[in-house]
């Protein structure tokens, strides 16, 4: 009778589970003659608490709800109770008279003499719910509810668990059990689905377990432009048991985080993670999962840090990503992953020795810090590859690999073999500090962002274009014969290369720069280039040959702090900018240049110039330090700024007759053999200049 009882006053409490009442039904067989009759009555029990109470000494307490009422009445023998008994009608006080009117009357259930109540089954409750304390948690497990329309919340202070267990509910639009401070375990026991709003289970500071024997799917929804749903457990401090035996399917992702007491976790029925992922942080005691029949993750894989001494997804075909590591972690194993639309990540793994994907064709694979010691991913035909501080690793084999977004390889010191003969095309290559690898790429034609420091050599025999490309440090030898194009920038910084050859090289669309300190550049060949977007900058090399034979277009050309016997860039006609700087007083040999730009003319120790076609210089002009005895700049009409020649110790002619313009200022300083009124002279024939210092020069005038 308690329980019967209590489920009729939960109607009261909840506002009507079910829909309108149906027409009456035709008269039954009469049953057998049943118990006594009981009556009931509404008062207060001797502690004053507003209950139900039934003459076979039942008492039940009223759940109070603001403005709700309850009326109980006699019903007469009929179609309600085949034997009469006590009608109660539920409703809310419109009219604020403390009386339950006709009009305000919105369920009405039965006790029957020896019978059950009519119209006392919850199917459906309509709305979300929310359970304050254990009487409001009891009236909702008798009324037996089958599904909440809306979110079920538990925030119930006092509770330690949800008992009796509510075998009956089944389905829930969302679940939320959050800052329960109190509640030491969870259970539900017959809940099987949660629909668009998912489960939260988060700040429940002593809550141990959590039990979903019976759930099997999890769904997600977008509201307001944003993804709700999915499955989330979180800050939970000593949760160290969750079970899910029966969960196949979750939408938008499973999010565990902060539960530092977890250190096991299993899904054994979960296949599918739909429009998400899994995660798993702050729970660094995770020392086993278990996922074996999933197959499909729509978003990442995310367990790190943990303490894994393991990890096997032997169902996944395809993710987005999976990222794990760990100090314990000795091996992974995705043997029938096929697909990682971003890739794999291990990080923080020094006793990794294993890693398995014997069937991967697509993703990205990214190794930091492991302890392994070889790596072969033999399907591998699309993705990239980045390994970085695997000091144990000697062998590393794409074979099938044919288009990469990036390969870089760092800090491997014992790595000997690198194998990747059938890649033809990469963004980007970074072969870094790997000093016992000669790497060789046969088939690569175009390499985006080519990077070798620190490595015996390089060969790329069929290379065509490059965004970049970059040697430096420790790199003895670079092949690349067919290489036509380098869209951004070509350096060559303080290697041990002895030579520069690229007998193809037409175009660099940014700079070059050849730096030796050393003194071990000796030979700069790049007969076909003829275009320089940004600069050509050759610095601290001793050059015996510097063949620039086919340049017509640069930036700035700047030959400094080395020693070359000449400079001669026959087909060049304009640049940006001249500077030579070098200790080798080379003869400087422009033949076909007729423009320089803004950034001017400056000749430091050099022993001759030729450039008998310039006639502008936007910049300034400047002759210093050299040992030419003549400038002879024939057709030479514009200066845009300074004209300077100063202390050269053999110079004793100017010869500039169509000079007119001169931007800035006009000096000719400290020439010992030149006439200084051959300066004069020439200052006679300016019709613009900005200023005039001549002096230090021969007064002896021919």
């Amino acid at each position: 009778m308690t329980r019967l009882l209590a489920r009729l006053l939960t109607l009261a409490f909840l506002i009507a589970c079910e829909g309108p009442r149906g027409p009456p039904g035709e008269q039954g067989v009469p049953g057998p003659q049943g118990d006594a009759g009981t009556s009931c009555t509404i008062g207060r029990t001797d502690g004053g608490v507003h209950s139900v109470i039934c003459s076979d000494g039942t008492v039940a307490p009223i759940p109070r709800s603001p403005g709700s009422l309850v009326r109980l009445d006699q019903e007469p023998a009929g179609i309600n109770c085949m034997n009469g008994g006590t009608r109660i009608t539920t409703g809310l006080d419109d009219n604020g008279d403390g009386e339950l009117q006709p009009g305000e009357v919105r369920n009405t259930a039965y006790v029957c003499n020896g019978g059950s109540p009519s119209g006392s089954t919850c199917t459906t409750l309509e709305g979300s719910v929310t359970i304050h304390n254990s009487l409001e948690w009891l009236n909702l497990v008798n009324a037996g509810c089958h599904t909440i329309t809306g979110v079920l919340t538990i925030d119930a202070l006092g509770m330690t668990a949800l008992a009796p267990p509510a075998t009956s509910l089944r389905q829930v639009q969302g679940l939320r059990v959050e800052g329960n401070e109190t509640l030491t375990s969870l259970s539900l026991p017959g809940l099987e689905r949660v629909t668009e709003r998912g489960i939260i289970i988060s700040g429940n500071t002593v809550l141990l377990s959590a039990a979903l024997p019976a759930l099997a799917s999890v769904g997600g929804t977008e509201m307001q432009g944003e993804a709700t749903g999915g499955f989330t457990i979180s800050g939970n401090p000593v949760l160290a048991q969750i079970q899910v035996p029966a969960l196949s399917t979750v939408h938008n992702g499973i999010q565990f985080v902060g539960n530092e007491a977890l250190s096991a976790m299993a899904f054994p029925s979960l296949s599918t993670l739909t429009d998400g992922g899994l995660s798993v942080e702050g729970s660094e005691r995770l020392a086993t999962f278990a996922a074996p029949v999933l197959a499909r993750a729509d978003g990442p894989i995310s367990l790190a840090p943990v303490d894994l001494t393991s990890l096997s997804f032997p169902s996944l075909t395809s993710a987005e990503s999976v990222s794990v590591g760990g100090p314990q972690l000795t091996s992974i194993q995705m043997s029938t992953l096929t697909t990682l639309r971003r890739g794999l990540t291990i990080g923080h793994a020094p006793r990794l020795t294993i890693v398995q994907l014997p069937a991967l064709t697509e993703g990205e694979i990214t190794l930091a810090d492991t302890g392994l010691v070889t790596l072969s991913v033999p399907q591998l035909r699309r993705g990239s590859l980045t390994l970085s501080s695997n000091q144990a690793l000697t062998s590393v084999a794409l074979p099938q690999l044919g288009s990469a977004t990036g390969i870089e390889v760092v800090g491997s010191p014992a790595l000997t073999t690198l194998s990747m003969p059938m890649l033809t095309a990469s963004d980007g290559l970074h072969f870094l500090q790997l000093p016992q690898v000669a790497v060789s790429l046969p088939l690569l034609r175009t390499g985006g962002t080519i990077e070798v420091v620190d490595i015996p050599s390089l060969s790329v025999p069929i290379l065509e274009e490059a965004r970049s490309f970059s040697v430096s440090a420790n790199v003895a030898s670079v092949t690349a014969p067919q290489l036509a194009r380098i869209e951004r920038e070509l350096t060559v910084m303080d290697s041990a290369v002895t030579t520069v050859a690229l007998p193809l090289l037409a175009s660099v669309g940014g700079r070059v720069e050849l730096q030796s300190f050393d003194g071990g550049l000796t030979t700069v060949r790049l007969p076909a280039l003829q275009s320089v977007g940004d600069s050509i900058r050759i610095r601290s090399v001793q050059t015996s040959t510097l063949d620039l034979s086919s340049l017509r277009t640069s930036g700035t050309i700047e030959l400094a702090q080395g020693s070359t016997s000449a400079l001669t860039l026959p087909a060049l006609t304009f640049c940006q900018e001249i500077v030579v700087t070098t200790s080798g007083f080379p003869s400087v040999a422009l033949p076909a240049l007729t423009t320089v730009g803004d950034g001017g003319v400056r000749l430091y120790a050099t022993s001759s110039v030729d450039a008998p076609v310039l006639s502008s210089v936007g910049g300034p002009l400047g002759l210093s330090g050299s040992r030419a005895s003549a400038l002879s700049l024939p057709v030479l009409a514009v200066v845009g700024g300074d004209f300077s020649i100063d202390s050269n110790s053999l110079l004793s002619t100017l010869n500039l007759p169509q000079l007119r313009t001169v931007g800035g200022h006009f000096r000719v300083l400290n020439n010992p053999a030149l006439p200084e009124c051959r300066a004069w002279n020439l200052v006679g024939q300016l019709t613009m200049y900005n200023g005039v210092t001549i002096s230090g020069n021969s007064t002896t005038c021919p």
